[in-house]
């Protein structure tokens, strides 16, 4: 199993209240992506 490791994917704007939020790969090199073992989204004022 590889060591895990951060990826800084940029910012995004979204609406109040609960919405549906959809991780892409807008390229697919080979047979897998990624292993996603978590996300993690930070309130910015």
């Amino acid at each position: 199993m590889e060591e895990s490791r951060p990826f800084a994917l940029g910012s995004i704007r979204l609406a109040p209240g609960r919405g549906l939020l959809t991780l892409r790969a807008s390229e697919i090199v080979g047979t897998t992506v990624m292993d996603l073992r978590q996300l993690t989204l930070t309130l910015r004022k």
